[in-house]
């Protein structure tokens, strides 16, 4: 069952590769019982893509890849909708 909640995009580095980081939506992460190190399915503009879950579980985000967020054309600080699919 996707879930589709709404975000703000910041950059970031995890060792020497840049991601996009999205925070999770909480109602998704009690929905789905997310966990840090899970990697999702999920989609924005249309753009699917595989995903890792980061951080806490308090506070946890979707990296997303930076290749997609450079094929979207999306910057710093951008509002976006994420459509999480499922887990892989």
């Amino acid at each position: 069952m996707a879930r589709t909640f709404r975000a703000t995009l910041s950059l970031s580095m995890q060792g020497k590769t840049a991601y996009g980081k999205v925070p999770i939506d909480e109602t998704v992460v009690e929905e789905l019982g997310l966990r840090p190190g899970e990697t999702l399915r999920a989609s924005m503009r249309g753009t699917q893509f595989t995903g890792k879950v980061h951080g806490s579980m308090k506070s946890p985000g979707l990296l997303v890849p930076i290749d997609v967020v450079r094929s979207l054309g999306l910057r710093e600080g951008q509002g976006v909708r994420v459509t999480v699919h499922g887990r892989t």
